[in-house]
């Protein structure tokens, strides 16, 4: 083989191997990523109190000891079925669970999942807030 046969060899591989790269990223990247900022207040007794705004998920006044259930709705608007993983970051982490963590939508499906917020008698009184991720990744 001559010199422009070799040189043109590794130009074909290089431009494969890079269209594979791009092919193979998107297809195991989250296609989108919802962040709900939360919060949530531990009180002392046995008050309870919900606000009802939609633009984060508040988990109201939490009593020590006590919990608190929001609905986060979901809904898949692709033509193919869509992966749903869930975290929770900063000071509200510690008392958020998610009744799955790896959920499956089908194509246009809508749903409804509950996040729980449970409070440990010993914690300290106070406001706590974080995040909650919703991720979306198609399967």
């Amino acid at each position: 083989m001559n010199w422009m046969t070799v040189i043109g060899l590794v130009v074909a591989i290089s431009v494969l191997a890079s269209g594979l790269t791009a092919v193979a990223y998107t297809l195991n990247t989250y296609h989108n990523v919802v962040e709900y900022r939360a919060e949530l207040e531990v009180v002392e007794g046995k008050t309870v109190g919900l606000n009802v705004e939609n633009s984060k998920v508040y988990f109201g006044k939490v009593p020590r000891g006590g919990a608190s259930t929001r609905e986060i709705q979901l809904k898949n608007p692709l033509t193919e079925p869509t992966q749903v993983t869930f975290s929770a970051t900063g000071e509200i982490a510690q008392f958020v669970s998610f009744p799955t963590n790896d959920y499956e939508l089908k194509e246009g499906e809508k749903t409804r999942l509950y996040v729980e917020a449970r409070v440990p008698e010993e914690t300290p009184v106070g406001m706590y807030t974080g995040s909650i991720f919703v991720y979306f990744r198609r399967k």
